[in-house]
């Protein structure tokens, strides 16, 4: 065998004595008399040659990058936190990326952001490289689904964007790729937006707005139907408005707690405010200060009721909890619930729960 494709025995060295052998190693040394799949990579496996699935060099030389300290085949810890330094450096993502990420909406909306602006939905068009399916949208029929086409081209997101508070044309702007499009809700322009609050707003509507017209598009892949543009209008507005007046957009939030008695009548009626924006952490700080408020009025039975599903669950069963910024809240309410003598949490509907929103807004 060559001498710069050869094996050795490496040993751990402590000082200047050598301790436990580790696993036979191969030398390459500067990498040019080395043959990538030619010569046996694996010890155990002399007789073992990897299939060729490249037409590039066969060197090993090639592979490794030139640079200084490297070339020689002198590798250590020092080269490889230099090297890893300067590929950070050097593919740094977007700055669009890091205001998504810091942004004042869900997580799930973060998310799919993220996701929009990589242009990584799977999208037919994605799909049909691996497949022979046709390529045609799901919404519309006739034309490639790409993300630019559900979320720009397609008419009833056209309309959907009409149908904002804004009432901006989606389409008069010139969107060449999915990081220019997630780019209109981040930096939208002064003419759209006059402060700060609004921005959120906007972004916060844009959002909603990609992840609506997204789960829309997947549920016509199993159904058959006709979008309704009045249905789509009126369950986005709800959607925005769930998530809107679950944060006043300025780092806090409204929340509120009507308690009755068995015969209907009213107790009392309280609405707080508290530093949060997170709509579930909203729901979650208002089972928690109904518990609170059980105690302080000792109630000797008492129902909690929400329509945070969520919550409730994890107050049922705290093992099913999924959202970690949740545990500190949930925990002090399933404690404070322990030391009253009857309290049962129970999820109600929306519209049964109209009088704490009512109060809250």
């Amino acid at each position: 065998m060559k001498p710069e494709s050869k094996y050795n025995i490496t040993m751990m060295m402590s000082g200047n004595t050598p301790c436990t052998p580790v696993e036979p190693t191969m030398q390459v040394l500067n990498g040019e008399n080395t043959l990538v799949w030619e010569d046996p990579w694996i010890p155990d496996l002399q007789e073992y040659k990897p299939r060729q699935t490249s037409k590039e060099s066969t060197q090993v030389y090639h592979a490794i990058k030139k640079t200084s300290g490297l070339l020689n085949g002198s590798f250590s810890v020092r080269s490889a936190c230099w090297e890893s330094i300067n590929l950070e450096a050097s593919s740094r993502p977007p700055p669009v990326f890091g205001r998504i990420w810091k942004s004042k909406i869900h997580e799930r909306l973060k998310m799919m952001l993220w996701r929009v602006a990589l242009d990584i939905p799977p999208t037919k068009e994605k799909l049909s490289r691996f497949a022979t399916e046709p390529d045609l949208s799901s919404l519309c029929g006739h034309s490639p689904e790409s993300s630019l086409h559900i979320f720009v081209e397609f008419h009833i997101s056209r309309a959907l964007w009409f149908g904002s508070p804004w009432g901006f044309r989606i389409d008069r702007n010139q969107v060449n790729s999915t990081m220019q499009f997630v780019e209109i809700f981040l930096d939208p322009p002064e003419e759209w937006v006059s402060d700060a609050q609004e921005r959120v707003r906007f972004l916060l509507y844009g959002a909603l707005v990609v992840d609506f017209v997204w789960r829309c598009r997947n549920k016509s892949l199993g159904e058959d139907r006709v979008l309704d543009y009045y249905n789509l209008c009126t369950g986005l507005k709800k959607i925005y408005l769930e998530h809107w007046h679950g944060s006043s957009g300025n780092d806090c939030s409204f929340i509120a707690a009507v308690a009755r008695d068995c015969r209907g009548r009213l107790v009392f009626a309280y609405p707080k405010k508290f530093k949060a924006t997170l709509p579930l952490q909203a729901e979650a700080e208002a089972f928690n200060w109904a518990t609170h408020l059980v105690g302080s009025y000792n109630f000797p039975r008492a129902v909690i009721e929400g329509d945070s599903k969520n919550c409730v669950n994890a107050l049922k069963n705290p093992e099913k909890l999924s959202c970690w910024r949740l545990e500190a809240i949930m925990a002090d309410t399933d404690f404070e619930a322990s030391q009253a003598p009857t309290i049962l949490f129970k999820w109600v509907p929306r519209e049964a729960n109209k009088a704490a929103h009512a109060l809250a807004k």
